[in-house]
């Protein structure tokens, strides 16, 4: 996925989650909030790559 596609995704999971919690569907939220995090975590990658694109041993300092 491209960044923008991340992006998009996670506009829309917040939506979802925003809605199920006004809808008191906490079970299905906090499944949106773990989807979110791991959207999240993708995009953060996907940042990190484009700054640091030699370094593809994970080590950061």
């Amino acid at each position: 996925m491209t960044e923008q596609e991340l992006i998009a995704k996670l506009d829309k999971l917040t939506a979802l989650k925003s809605q199920a919690i006004k809808d008191q569907l906490y079970e299905k939220a906090a499944s949106l909030h773990d989807e979110n995090r791991k959207y999240n975590g993708k995009l953060e990658d996907l940042l990190n790559k484009d700054q640091n694109p030699t370094d593809s041993s994970g080590n950061h300092e």
